[in-house]
Order: structure tokens, then sequence, then C-alpha cells
């Protein structure tokens, strides 16, 4: 039987080597479990870490660790902190691809990672001329239904080169760790994908390519199959596969950053009364961002450049949750279309759109209620 141990009690080059070996930190608990004896879970890696960097032992133990292959293997992802990623050489690229018009779709490492702050990135060169659209945060089975309605009625009629379902798109109230009624909990994941399958099928339709971008609500699902190592790597508890989601779905793992060009998508982890400046501070780069529910859009000028973070809208009905009353939440989603501003140098041109009274205004597209 493994030593029940309540955290990583081993050196730091120990750590790195047991998660250098795998792909996932899923794997490196099941790795610590036979090959050290350890009962750990992602959360624990994560949470010793924060501890380390608090007590001020954190650089003395990366130090430790410093010129094992094991190190050189994991840097820029799960361990080795974060830095802006325009000025990360070791970030891990996901996808390296030459620009292309034709939008091939590249392959997707599929592995997850609990870190905060993006800790990979995806690049997806942009088209010449095309447009993408982001909407993050619907939270089924607690949405705006008449809201989602407008919005899957514009997709159809842009045809979006590539949507950006930016993660949050089911809540997961069932597996969440808050204390709720048991009533509460009752078949409620269920309903949540059955919820959202109509509106997922017709954004899919309507859309050459449709990426999931995890969110922290999504996380919450393979947090429990950590918790239950039984349950690992068992199909029927695939994502795609719970939620009945069409083939074009292509699941992005979680705070893995989106690059169209000099645009960045992701689902964030910031909410504050600031959240397009934080963001910004902490990635240094355009961005368009949800987690926050309050839509925001902020342009920053640095060494002669600017820089836009817009923060999307959420689609969640605030009347239908049990956990908060009078929220500043607002209903909104961004477009982002791509151009040639010079031969071989693709510009961006982003925009919030927001619902208002169950109307949405979409420049060039029409108005729709």
């Amino acid at each position: 039987m493994p030593t029940q141990r309540p955290d990583w009690e081993v050196d730091g080059p120990s750590i790195f080597r047991i998660v250098g070996e795998e792909e996932t930190l899923i794997d490196a608990c099941e790795r610590a479990r036979t090959e050290l004896g350890l009962e750990v879970t992602p959360d624990s890696i994560t949470n010793r870490k924060r501890r380390m960097k608090a007590s001020g032992t954190w650089e003395e133990h990366i130090q430790s660790a410093q010129g094992t292959p094991a190190f050189d293997a994991v840097k820029g992802q799960a361990f080795a902190g974060h830095r802006p990623v325009e000025h990360a050489p070791d970030t891990v690229a996901v996808v390296e691809d030459e620009c292309r018009d034709d939008n091939t779709k590249p392959t997707i490492d599929q592995d997850w990672c609990w870190e905060p702050g993006p800790s990979r990135i995806l690049e997806i060169p942009p088209p010449k001329d095309g447009i993408d659209l982001y909407a993050s945060d619907i939270h089924f089975d607690t949405h705006l239904e008449r809201e989602m309605d407008l919005l899957v009625r514009a997709t159809q009629d842009i045809k979006p080169d590539i949507f950006h379902l930016g993660g949050d798109i089911w809540d997961f109230f069932s597996i969440a760790k808050f204390q709720r009624s048991p009533g509460q909990a009752l078949d409620r994941l269920q309903k949540e994908f059955d919820a959202g399958r109509p509106y997922l099928e017709e954004i899919c339709k309507a859309s050459k390519r449709v990426l999931l971008e995890l969110g922290n609500h999504e996380v919450r699902l393979f947090k429990l199959v950590a918790e239950n190592p039984g349950l690992h790597k068992l199909r029927a508890l695939n994502l795609k596969t719970l939620a009945g989601l069409p083939d074009k779905v292509e699941v992005v793992p979680y705070q893995t950053l989106v690059k169209r060009g000099r645009m960045h998508f992701y689902h964030g982890e910031i909410a504050n009364q600031n959240t397009a400046r934080a963001t910004f501070n902490k990635l240094h780069v355009s961005c368009v961002v949800g987690h926050a529910h309050r839509p925001e859009v902020q342009t920053f000028y640095v060494g002669g450049r600017s820089y836009q973070t817009i923060v999307s809208g959420t689609f969640q009905d605030p009347r239908k949750v049990c956990w908060t009353n009078f929220p500043s939440w607002t209903c909104g989603f961004v477009s982002c279309r791509y151009y040639e501003d010079k031969p071989g140098k693709s510009a961006f041109a982003a925009q919030l759109h927001l619902l208002v009274n169950g109307t949405l205004h979409m420049p060039g597209y029409g108005t729709y209620r």
C-alpha cells in the first residue's frame, strides 16, 4: 500500500523526474503512487508550489532541479513559472506551423494542466481575410435562452473561420466543491449537457472550425477523475463523449493560449475591478479572455506598439443561480476580423458585442431580436 503523505515530500529533482516522464499531472500522480509511494493529487502539487513560494524556498527548489533532463523537458510548462509569452523562448508551442491561407487543421495536444496563467501556446495562423467569434461563460443549463438564440442566429449569418468556445460552457455545478443541498445536485450534470447540445450543434454547422478552450468549470470534471484514479483514461468519461459534442469540436487544454497572429484567446483566471489591465500586465499581448462575466475593452501603448485586451461577457442568467444576488454581469461576446495590413503581414480588428434587453446589433449584419 502506498504511504499516506499529505504532499510531495521528496527533493526537487525527483518531482521534475516524475513529471518530465509523463504528459499529464494525472499520470504524474499515478507514478508518484507506484514509484515513490506518495498519495498526491494535482491540487496538492500546485498547493505545494504556492507554499514554497510563500516561504521563499521555491527558487532554491528550482535551482536544485536545474540541469536534470526532466527539468529541461518540463520547463515552461506546469512547474517552471510563467513569463510573458512573447518573451518566453522556452514556452512550449503545441503547434508549430507555417503561415497558410487555407486554415488547415493542426494537431492539438490533449493533455491538461491546472496551473494559473497560460502555460502553453497553440498557434493557428490567421487568414488574410476572415473572422473569428469568441463566446465564453455560457454555463449551461443556467444560460440566457433568448440571448443564446441570438448568438446562434448571428453565427449562422457570419459563418466564422473559428468559433472559440472560451470555457465555462457548462457549469458542472453538481460536482463543485462548495456546499449545496442534495436537491440542487440531483441529475443536474446531465441536464447541463442536454441543454447545451442543440446550441453547440448549430454553432458547429455554421462555423468552419470550433475550438473548446477549457475553463475552470470544465476542470472540475478532470479533477473529479484525478481524485478517483480508477476512472483515469476511461473513454466513457471523455468530455466530448459525455456532452455529446459533434466531431468538429476540438478540445484545447485548460490555460492554453490560442495565438492567431497578434491576437490571443483563452479563458483567463482573473476577475476583479480591472480585469483587462491585470490580464495585460500578466501576458503583455493583445488577447480576448472570459471568466469575469463583466465585459471590458482597454488599449495599452507600450514601446511604440498598441495592445488590446477585451474581456468577453457571460451568457449565464443570474436569476438561475443560487450563490449570488444582483451580480454586475453583462451578456456579450467578441468578434475578431483579420485582414492583410501589409503584404504578408496580418492585422486584426476586434469588437465587443453586447446583448441588451434581448437585442443584438451587429454592424454589417443587422439587428437581431
